[in-house]
């Protein structure tokens, strides 16, 4: 190892050197006047790669000793910090603000700062800012024009005379700085001044590029020559996000704003994509501008990985953006205001608003990407037509420079009487005139008190200048008609000043608040009344299940303690406006209320828990009007599912059309402890055959009730053979009809089956011409 010590003086510059060749002690023996000096100490391989020794660097570990002396500086002026820096987007102007400490032992008194842009002549700013020791001041600078847009260097330095440590009197810094755009102006890209900022994922390479485009796809420019391509020449980078800021924008200045920009692009379809996003922070947060529907023309597509299905593309996109090919140039528009009216965002109000071009790739293929030239906010610049805000333009506004709706002009003048000097133009200013809207240059003011004659109102007794109609004390002079407690009365006539009826001459305490309760005295004595207080209580859910509350509410705040007492145990609970006591049995309770701010203040209450209603259904049945209906009893609401009909209620009493002879009822209670209720509603039906006897053939059936969709009929003779035998899937239809041509005279059995039950008839067969007439038939037996 090897040792090179050497001295430098506050500037840096060497002093002496100690650089020994076989120790790794170096010394100084030197006289040094007074000042600051750094020690800088190096160490270093001596031997070379052959012997083992790379030419590597180490101090290691080291001592200084000996005689000497460390000196803190007098004056000593240091910048601490400085913004803007980094990723901050500045536009228009910027006022950079630097933070500077006194290190050193003498106070200062005023310094200079000088500062500048992109190593241009410096400005100065002098302040005679007192800094005792460690203190430190952030100073505010005037504003920078920022004239282009760009990557903006900020060079700051703060100057002292005899300061013993210079080098730390500067400090650079960069931001991005953005001009202000204007108006209707394009922008063509072709010179420098018309750049736009430009980076990407890859710090290295902006992908953005303005100038010629040669590309076998790109290649064509709107205007001039220069333009801004994702490449001038060839394809776009792989897996990169780029970004190409415009320059700032007031539209709150503009008049029906349209952001437009002529573009060509060649992407790969649903995998490379391009779109425009919108700051108002600052760079802060951005979102995305628009939709493939706004207006006049925006993006092609509105895909995203979602709705691509199984295609599984469109990773990239947001689900509003360009993409695959649109060549040759076409022109591009996004009408803010138009969009706002179909509810888009409305940034017609915005005073700083920042657009990005996002151009995003995948890992896989790459086309040339995108052309963009002559971007232009179209409108106009808005008159300010309105200086005071007031709504009354200037060219009819009495005071164009002060807020006057109402226009008011006492004198004629046309000049408002907020800005009018002599509203009554008798030549005596209103700052001097007893009579500020009546002219009266004389100033006669009989009575002294300051109102002239000519609008004086001699209608009054007690001479303070108030009408009697008017005065609040007529009797008694009171020109500031002083009412405290607001009774129409006056304080120096009323006898009863705060109103609170204890009359002055006994009132120990005659300021008590309006509407105070008092003593005899008239001392305002502590009150809260009954109804601040609210208590409720909810019945207990189930019988027994001790689920039970009581809830108490207050208008008013104070340390409440609320005690609960069914006569065998209590509860307590302290609260400000709002307490709940929770699973109490069902019983009576008192409630009683203190407050800590009086003692001797309590308020009580008697209240019920009550045992909740017990859930019933009694179903009945109409066969008169073929009916079916429920009472239903208990709490809260029920769901009843009868057939395939649902209703949810709380009425307790419904009823349904039979329009089925079985047809299943369940009844559900909101209340999830009880049981549901289920039963199968039977409707027993009665059959008419006719004719019977039976002499031409045909025996038709009818039903008193609903047919069951599916019945058989058979028929019998006595010995209980098997003769007829009918199966009828959809019975909707009535009558049924069965054949029993051919059959001998006699009696027989007709059967009737359904799903639910099983009727027989006696049937007789005569043959031979009768009058006949259809019976309702009992049946034999229920099978």
């Amino acid at each position: 190892m090897d040792i090179n010590a050497r001295i430098l003086d506050a500037l840096g510059a060497e002093v002496t050197v100690s650089d020994p060749s076989n120790t790794l002690v170096a010394s100084f023996s030197t006289t040094l006047p007074a000042g600051l000096y750094y020690l800088e100490i190096d160490g270093v391989g001596n031997k070379t790669v052959e012997d083992g020794y790379s030419d590597y660097a180490s101090i290691g570990q080291y001592v200084i000793s000996n005689q000497y002396t460390v000196q803190s500086p007098e004056i000593d002026l240091r910048i601490i910090a400085v913004s803007p820096d980094g990723d901050d987007f500045i536009c228009g102007d910027v006022s950079p603000v630097v933070t500077v400490r006194n290190s050193g032992s003498n106070t200062i008194n005023g310094f200079d700062v000088n500062y500048a842009l992109n190593g241009d002549t410096p400005n100065t700013f002098s302040t005679n800012t007192v800094l005792a020791q460690d203190e430190e001041v952030t100073l505010t600078l005037p504003a920078l024009l920022l004239e282009n847009a760009r990557n903006t260097e900020l060079n700051i330095n703060v100057i002292i005379e005899n300061d013993d440590i210079s080098s730390n009197n500067a400090a650079t810094t960069e931001f991005f700085g953005n001009k202000a755009a204007v108006a209707a102006q394009a922008n063509t890209f072709e010179n420098d001044s018309d750049a736009l900022i430009a980076f990407s994922t890859d710090a290295n390479d902006p992908v953005w590029e303005r100038g010629v485009a040669s590309g076998s796809v790109l290649n064509q420019t709107a205007t001039n020559d220069t333009s801004y391509v994702t490449n001038l020449n060839g394809d776009y980078p792989d897996g990169r996000t780029a970004y190409l800021i415009t320059n700032c924008y007031d539209l709150s200045t503009i008049d029906t704003p349209v952001l437009k920009f002529d573009m060509a692009f060649d992407l790969e379809s649903n995998f490379d994509i391009l779109y425009a996003d919108y700051s108002t922070d600052g760079d802060t947060t951005w979102n995305i501008l628009g939709t493939s529907g706004s207006r006049p023309a925006w993006y092609n597509s509105n895909r995203t990985n979602t709705s691509s299905g199984n295609d599984n593309d469109c990773q990239n996109c947001p689900g509003a953006q360009w993409t695959g090919t649109n060549v040759p140039l076409a022109n591009y528009g996004y009408d803010f205001t138009a969009n706002a009216a179909l509810g888009e965002m409305d940034l017609t109000q915005e005073s700083n608003v920042l657009f990005r071009f996002v151009f995003q790739s995948d890992n896989f293929i790459a086309n040339e990407g995108v052309l963009s030239d002559n971007l232009i906010m179209e409108g106009s610049e808005r008159k300010n037509e309105d200086d005071d805000n007031d709504g009354i333009l200037d060219v009819d506004d009495n005071c164009p420079l002060t807020p006057n709706p109402n226009q008011l002009d006492s004198d004629g003048d046309g000049i408002g009487n907020l800005c009018d000097d002599d509203d009554d133009n008798d030549g005596i200013p209103d700052v001097d005139d007893n009579c500020i809207l009546t002219a009266n240059a004389d100033q006669e003011d009989t009575y002294g008190d300051g109102i002239g004659n000519v609008c004086e109102d001699f209608n009054y007794d007690d001479g303070d200048g108030v009408a009697n109609d008017m005065d609040n004390c007529p009797s008694s002079p009171n020109a500031n008609q002083a009412d405290g407690d607001n009774d129409g009365i006056g304080d120096v006539c009323d006898a009863d000043s705060d109103n609170d009826m204890v009359q002055n001459t006994t009132d120990t305490c005659n300021r008590t608040p309006l509407g105070a309760r008092v003593d005899a005295s008239g001392c305002q004595v502590f009150f809260i009344a009954r109804e601040n207080y609210s208590v409720a209580s909810t019945y207990e859910r189930c019988r027994d299940l001790n689920d039970g509350t009581i809830s108490i509410a207050s208008s008013e705040s104070y340390t409440h303690t609320a005690v609960i007492t069914d006569g065998t145990t209590s509860q307590t609970l302290d609260f400000t406006t709002n307490a709940l006591f929770e699973g109490l049995e069902t019983g009576n309770y008192s409630v009683c209320i203190t407050i800590a701010e009086e003692a001797n203040y309590q308020e009580c209450f008697e209240i019920t828990i009550d045992e909740p209603e017990v859930f019933e259904v009694v179903p009945v049945i109409n066969p008169v009007e073929n009916t079916f209906s429920s009472e239903i009893s208990g709490v809260g609401n029920y769901t009843v599912v009868y057939g395939e009909e649902t209703i949810t209620d709380n009425l307790g009493f419904l009823s349904f059309p039979i329009t089925d002879s079985r047809t299943q009822l369940t009844v559900t209670s909101e209340r999830d402890f009880e049981e549901v209720f289920e039963e199968l509603i039977l409707l027993q039906t009665d059959y008419l055959v006719c004719p019977n006897p039976v002499n031409n053939g045909e025996l038709f059936i009818t039903s008193s009730g609903v047919l069951e969709p599916n019945i058989s009929l058979r028929l019998y003779n006595m010995g209980g053979v098997l003769l007829r035998q009918v199966f009828i899937e959809d019975a909707t239809n009535d009558p049924l009809r069965l054949d029993v041509l051919g059959l001998a005279s006699g009696n027989y059995i007709l059967n009737i089956e359904t799903a639910t039950e099983n009727k027989a008839y006696k049937i007789i067969i005569r043959y031979r011409l009768v009058r006949f007439i259809c019976q309702n038939m009992l049946p034999l037996k229920y099978l």
